[in-house]
């Protein structure tokens, strides 16, 4: 079945890992500034760890 490369779009052109892993960044910071301006909670202590585990957590 031939290709169609004319003008890709560049959600088409993204790969489902890096879609899946710019939502998945969206969604801890939209929950950690909702929960910040509306449940007052604090920031996490050790941001680059929690930062790790939201990169590494889908790897198999």
């Amino acid at each position: 079945m031939p290709r169609n490369c004319a003008s890709p779009t560049p959600a088409a052109s993204a790969s489902p890992a890096l879609v899946c892993g710019g939502a998945a960044l969206v969604s801890a910071l939209l929950a950690l500034a909702v929960g910040r301006l509306v449940f007052d909670v604090g920031l996490p202590e050790q941001p680059w760890g929690h930062l790790v585990a939201l990169l590494t957590c889908g790897r198999r």
